[in-house]
């Protein structure tokens, strides 16, 4: 199972392995090693393998999967693609995967799932809901219990809800995070989508492709349209925006728009350059890219950048 954090992935494999003898693990709590009560059991559910970063740990758990070929095992991991480590075992048959999109409510789930609670909204508002919330199960879930607290939906019931959601996010996320990493995701969802070399121009890093990698592999947040474009998923942009903006100063957001305005100016992109630096507060350097736009574009008066 590949799913961002608050998908469902352990109350899914709890409910689904109850009836069975197994035992649980979580990679997080350390590096992976088979006990003698690994053994006795039936299924092994191994939880947060994510975390499983050296080659030595990830070399345990396939070696351990080999060599009990009658052992059922459940993988979860937060990221959003399966390991690289564990495809030889994906592409040979022998499992099956969960992604994000089997844990996401449809309308009919979220109707039945506010009803086990007693909540019956109008078909408008489940729509509403569902385009917010993107289907999150977490979204939903603590929206449930916001609704039995307002006795009904209504805006301060749905921005209460998502204030929780963040601060779990916060914790449960960002908070693992390394400040590089930390940094990079804060500074990056300013932008609906970019390029590695636009990654690598406004966080100033070196390893931006390495950092993109390891978004999408321990976190689902981030995914890529195309071998060189990425995007955060809407709930995760917002989330991260919003730290961002408790952390940074405005001059601070103003310096990383105008990198990025920099890099589209670098790039011929003037239409680009000027909308961040707009956005960055730069009137003159929009007024500077107006001028020298013109003058490429001699007796043609068109500005299709305004």
């Amino acid at each position: 199972m590949t799913a961002p954090s608050g998908s469902g992935k352990t109350v899914l494999a709890r409910e689904l392995l109850k009836e069975n003898a197994y035992l649980e693990v979580s990679a997080a709590e350390g590096c992976f090693a088979p006990s003698p009560e690994a053994q006795e059991k039936d299924v092994l559910f191994i939880d947060d393998i994510q975390e499983l970063l050296s080659a030595e740990e990830q070399q345990a758990v396939i070696s351990y999967i080999r060599d009990n070929p009658k052992k059922r095992f459940v993988l979860a991991s937060r990221g959003g693609v399966t390991p690289g480590w564990l495809l030889q075992f994906e592409f040979a048959g022998l499992v099956g995967s969960l992604t994000i999109e089997d844990f996401r409510f449809g309308k009919d789930d979220l109707r039945d799932y506010l009803s086990l609670s007693g909540q019956s909204l109008p078909e408008a508002t489940l729509d509403s809901i569902l385009n917010n919330n993107h289907g999150y199960p977490l979204a939903i879930s603590t929206l449930a219990r916001r609704l039995q607290t307002h006795g009904g939906f209504n805006e301060a019931c749905e921005a209460e809800g998502r204030y929780d959601i963040y601060r779990f996010l916060d914790h449960a996320v960002l908070d693992r995070f390394q400040p590089e990493l930390q940094s990079f995701c804060l500074e990056l969802s300013l932008f609906d989508s970019f390029s590695t070399e636009l990654a690598r121009m406004v966080s100033g890093s070196s390893q931006a492709s390495g950092l993109i990698e390891e978004v999408k592999l321990r976190t689902g947040f981030m995914i890529s349209d195309s071998m060189d474009m990425h995007r955060f998923l809407p709930g995760a942009e917002a989330f991260f925006r919003w730290k961002l903006e408790q952390l940074y100063s405005r001059e601070q957001i103003g310096e990383i728009l105008s990198r990025a305005a920099l890099f589209y100016e670098l790039q011929d992109d003037f239409e680009n350059a000027m909308r961040f630096y707009a956005q960055a507060g730069q009137t003159k350097k929009v007024s500077r890219l107006l001028e020298k736009n013109a003058r490429r574009q001699v007796g043609m008066a068109h500005y299709p950048e305004l």
